[in-house]
C-alpha cells in the first residue's frame, strides 16, 4: 500500500507525508502539530514512525519542538541542519537525532532514502528520494539551482514534487524590496516556474508519470501562472504526464491524477 500526500505547500508552510505498506515518514513540518494530527486522521492515519527535515527555514520547521513531543520517532536531517535545529529545538532527546548524508541512502522500515542536496540559502539543505518496492517517488523543493546532477536523481521517478516558487515577471514587478528579489532569483532562492517546466519536461522524458507543483510563492506565483507555463512547456514537447499544483493550505494527494486539465 502506497500513499504519497501533501499537507501543506508553501512559503506559508511545508508538510507532506508518505506510507507504503506499514511505514510512515512525514517530512517537514512547517505547519502546526495540531494540523499535522488532523491532516492523518483524514487520510486515515494516526501516526509516524520517522521525521525527514529538508532543512532549518521556519516554513519547514516550526512545529518540530511540539511535534517530537507528540511523536517520539527518529528525525532525519543533515549535520550542519541539526547545528541549526538545536539552537530553537534544544528539547528533542539525542536519540532522537539521526544525520542525512546527501547521496547516501538509508532504511526506515520498508521505504529506502535517499537524501538529494539541493542549492539554498540553509545550512546544508536536501530533498528526499523513496524508494519503495522498486517504485520511487521524489520531493525536492528549495532549490535555486537546476543541475544536471539534480535532475539525474529525480528521473525515472513515479511521481515528484518539484518547486515552482515565483514567475519571473511577478518577482521583478512585485513588491518585495531588490535585495530580497536578488536572493529568492539567485542559485541560493528558489525554483522559477520555467525552471520547473525544464525539469518537468526531464522528468516527464525519463518516465515520470506525475509531476505536482509546490512551494509556490504568495507574493509572485499563482496556480494558475505556475500550472500554464510548465504544461505549455510538456505541450510543446509533446510530453504527456498528470500535472497538478499542491494545495497551500489543505492536503494534495500526489498520486491523484489528474483527469482533464486544470481550468483556473
Amino acid at each position: 500500500m502506497i500513499k504519497f500526500y501533501s499537507l501543506s505547500s508553501g512559503s506559508s508552510g511545508n508538510s507532506a507525508f508518505i506510507k507504503y505498506n506499514n511505514t510512515n515518514i512525514l517530512i517537514d513540518c512547517g505547519i502546526s502539530t495540531k494540523r499535522i494530527k488532523e491532516s492523518l486522521y483524514s487520510i486515515g492515519e494516526s501516526s509516524v514512525d520517522a521525521i525527514l527535515i529538508t532543512h532549518e527555514h521556519s516554513d519547514h520547521i516550526c512545529g518540530l519542538k511540539v511535534l517530537t513531543k507528540a511523536f517520539c520517532v527518529p528525525v532525519y536531517a543533515t549535520a550542519p541542519t541539526w547545528e541549526q535545529l538545536e539552537k530553537v529545538s534544544e528539547s528533542i532527546p539525542l536519540f532522537n537525532k539521526q544525520i542525512a548524508i546527501p547521496g547516501k541512502t538509508f532504511f526506515i522500515g520498508d521505504i529506502d532514502v535517499t537524501p538529494v542536496l539541493t542549492s539554498h540559502d540553509s545550512a546544508l539543505s536536501v530533498g528526499y528520494i523513496f524508494n519503495c518496492g522498486g517504485t520511487k517517488y521524489a520531493l525536492a523543493t528549495d532549490n535555486g539551482r537546476l543541475t544536471g546532477e539534480f535532475a539525474e536523481y529525480l528521473k525515472g521517478c513515479d511521481t515528484a514534487l518539484i518547486e515552482a516558487n515565483y514567475d519571473e515577471e511577478m518577482l521583478e514587478n512585485g513588491p518585495y524590496p531588490y535585495p530580497l528579489k536578488k536572493r529568492i532569483a539567485s542559485h541560493i532562492g528558489h525554483m522559477s516556474n520555467s525552471q520547473a517546466a525544464k525539469l518537468a519536461c526531464a522528468l516527464s522524458r525519463s518516465g515520470t508519470k506525475r509531476i505536482v507543483l509546490g512551494h509556490l510563492s504568495k507574493e509572485n506565483n499563482t496556480p494558475s501562472v505556475a500550472y500554464n507555463t510548465v504544461k505549455e512547456a510538456l505541450k510543446n514537447e509533446n510530453l504527456s504526464v498528470s500535472l497538478k499544483v499542491a494545495e497551500r493550505y489543505d492536503i494534495t494527494n500526489l498520486l491523484e491524477n489528474e483527469i482533464k486539465d486544470l481550468d483556473f
